[in-house]
């Protein structure tokens, strides 16, 4: 079955914290081929949806685009799992069905979600480390 012929892959992507970076000479063994080319590319992205698996960048796995795929040539990948690195990773890849501020909010603090003038003052001093900014008189 093919969703267990990533299954270590997917664990180790797990057991990493949720992003791993592998290279195709890694994967293709996992599937059990001797060669990389157009099909085993195709074989290896499906496969990694099929255990939950994202990667990027999409081009190295993109039979059309990578027609000369190589062992040494390294993606990263995430758990489509919908959590934090998951939505960050799809707000990047695809920023137009994505509210690209929102995610990012997960990782910055709210920094980029729209501020009032007085939100900016504040994040200035904050940044600053006063507690006011005072006007030279």
């Amino acid at each position: 079955m093919a969703d267990n012929r990533f299954s270590g892959v997917a664990m180790r992507c797990q057991e990493s914290g949720g992003l791993l970076k592998i290279d195709l000479g890694e994967l293709r063994q996992e599937l059990g081929f001797s060669r990389l080319g157009r099909q085993v590319l195709d074989e290896i992205s499906s496969t990694l949806s099929s255990v939950r698996l994202g990667f990027f960048p999409d081009w190295v796995l993109d039979s059309s685009v990578n027609v000369e795929p190589r062992q040494h040539q390294e993606i990263w990948l995430y758990l489509s799992d919908g959590g934090s690195i998951s939505r960050v990773i799809s707000a990047i890849q695809d920023p137009v069905n994505v509210d690209v501020p929102q995610v990012l909010s997960l990782i910055s603090g709210n920094r980029f979600r729209p501020s009032s003038p007085e939100e900016k003052i504040l994040a200035i001093q904050e940044i600053l480390g006063q507690s006011s900014l005072h006007s030279a008189e």
